[in-house]
């Protein structure tokens, strides 16, 4: 088997990272130092700034984290994830990690651990800030606003590097290039040198890219506390994160129902031993007498 035939196996039955250490192997041999690069920057993370592929290019949905108890209208409290509907649609993020860390996102799509968000930095928030009509000042300063990426985005760039490896391996073996042996003929290497390998780059407005996107993109939206619908409940901390934990909706009757029963079986329970230790007491006393 050569080691073209074997980048194409590879690609339909290896994980994403065993694949991408195979095909730079395979583009150092053929001295194709643009995939190199490609190849690099996948396996090592994009570095700040860079323009990442179409794929990684992962569109948002904004929302809030409540940071702890929030009315919720009808005598109902909430807590945790809070989606904020219309605001910023068809605004991407690029994801520039490691293909080791998408893996890992995903693996925790897998297990159900939750989804990915990343809390917002001061400029971003406040713009969003700017754009909502909100009836509850005070409380809106307790929450934390952030974007959840899509999962299916993310679930999808281990699967796009995995073909656009498949796709240059299957045009290598078109051009006669097979690299037989484990090793490539001068005349494989210069025939390589005229495949083509594209890496589309997107042209969607990138969240990061410039405030004049993020404003354009931003609309006008009533914020409303107590008529808002619960999402997941995250922990605050890292910029990307990933998080899973119910969420919580209580009635104020259902706290004051747990404390009133907490506060009876304590009662009971004095009241319990106040009769044991007088009967004891008592017979104690006619024992003795």
């Amino acid at each position: 088997m050569g080691l073209v035939n074997e980048l194409q196996e590879s690609a339909e039955r290896d994980d994403v990272q065993t694949l991408l250490r195979k095909a730079k192997r395979v583009s150092a041999k053929l001295r194709r130092d643009d995939i190199s690069k490609w190849l690099n920057n996948e396996q090592n993370g994009y570095p700040d700034g860079a323009k990442v592929p179409s794929y990684r290019d992962i569109s948002i949905s904004f929302c809030y984290n409540t940071n702890g108890n929030l009315p919720a209208g009808y005598g109902q409290l909430m807590r945790g994830i809070v989606p904020l509907p219309g605001v910023g649609d068809g605004l991407t993020i690029p994801v520039g990690h490691p293909i080791s860390t998408i893996a890992d996102w995903v693996d925790s799509y897998n297990a159900g651990r939750g989804q990915l968000y990343e809390t917002l930095d001061r400029e971003k928030a406040d713009l969003i800030r700017s754009k909502l009509t909100i009836n509850r000042p005070d409380l809106f300063e307790q929450v934390t606003l952030m974007m959840q990426l899509n999962e299916s985005g993310i679930r999808g760039i281990p699967e796009q590097v995995k073909n656009r490896v498949l796709d240059w391996a299957c045009d290598l073996e078109t051009a006669g290039v097979t690299g037989d042996g484990y090793s490539f003929s001068k005349t494989e290497k210069e025939t390589a040198k005229t495949v083509v390998f594209n890496i589309s780059h997107s042209t969607i407005d990138q969240l990061n890219s410039s405030g004049t996107n993020l404003q354009r993109q931003i609309r006008m939206v009533n914020f409303n506390i107590k008529n808002s619908t619960v999402g997941q409940i995250s922990e605050s901390g890292s910029n990307i994160q990933v998080t899973g934990t119910s969420p919580e909706r209580k009635t104020v009757w259902n706290h004051f129902c747990s404390w009133y029963g907490l506060l009876g079986i304590t009662i009971g329970i004095i009241s319990a031993i106040g009769g044991w230790y007088a009967l004891h007491v008592q017979y104690g006393l006619w024992f003795f007498g």
